[in-house]
């Protein structure tokens, strides 16, 4: 079960960056529970620990879109530059995490 698991998200990963034309990869996964602000790329997945997740809400979807969820972990990927917040629920209650999407890295 758990290879087929990271083997479909390769295929999504794999999927999007032919889809969107850019490169897509995978940043570490941040806990929920310690980290309320996310900075990525546009294209950029970032793995995101929560508990037994009943309900999530993305404000602005057209900023960053759930790419998988599970009860554990969800994959977000920032699609436009801009800022949004999500809305989590799981055993710890309700937390808001904000995503800051970037076009291109800023050094």
């Amino acid at each position: 079960m758990k290879i087929k698991s990271v083997f479909q998200k390769i295929i999504i990963t794999f999927f999007l960056s032919i889809v969107l034309g850019s490169t897509v990869s995978f940043a570490e996964v941040i806990d929920s529970l310690y980290t309320d602000e996310v900075y990525l790329l546009k294209g950029e997945i970032v793995g995101v620990k929560v508990y037994s997740a009943t309900q999530l809400a993305v404000i602005d979807e057209s900023i960053v879109d759930v790419v998988d969820s599970e009860a554990d972990k969800l994959l977000m990927r920032g699609i436009s530059a801009g800022e949004t917040s999500m809305f989590i629920w799981d055993k710890h209650g309700k937390r808001t995490m904000t995503f800051f999407v970037a076009e291109q890295k800023l050094d």
